[in-house]
């Protein structure tokens, strides 16, 4: 498998889009979007979201972090922003200071909103209150 690699002594600024995986082991300041998977070295650093199928973080990310599969954080890695994941494996000595949404993705929205026959709003006010009763023979 073809992997792109961000060496050491790199330092990059902007965003990365690559259709395969991809390895930081250097500074990346912006965003990275990866097909597969992305791996953060210890002495790499992320200042921006990070997005791929499986992600690994040894080093440090200052961002949102997003993992089609599995996330995993391991001893001394650090995500500083909220990471959403199939799974999440995170090793003793790794930090994590954010929000976690972990497990199926989420249903798509409705296409149309559900709204409750029985009651009315009247305009400029907030509270619905109930619609007026129906006769029996009133159609």
């Amino acid at each position: 498998m073809q992997v792109t690699h961000i060496t050491d002594d790199t330092t990059i600024e902007g965003n990365i889009t690559c259709a395969m995986g991809i390895t930081i082991a250097g500074e990346l300041r912006g965003d990275v979007r990866a097909g597969g998977a992305v791996l953060i070295e210890e002495d790499g650093l992320v200042t921006g979201r990070v997005a791929g199928a499986d992600v690994t973080v040894r080093g440090s990310v200052e961002g949102d972090v997003e993992a089609s599969g599995k996330l995993v954080l391991t001893r001394g890695g650090k995500i500083h922003g909220d990471v959403r994941c199939r799974s999440l494996a995170v090793e003793e000595g790794g930090e994590l200071l954010g929000r976690c949404d972990m497990g199926k993705a989420p249903a798509a929205p409705a296409t149309k909103p559900v709204t409750a026959p029985h009651k009315t709003v009247p305009a400029g006010l907030g509270t619905p209150v109930p619609a007026p009763p129906r006769f029996a023979g009133a159609r």
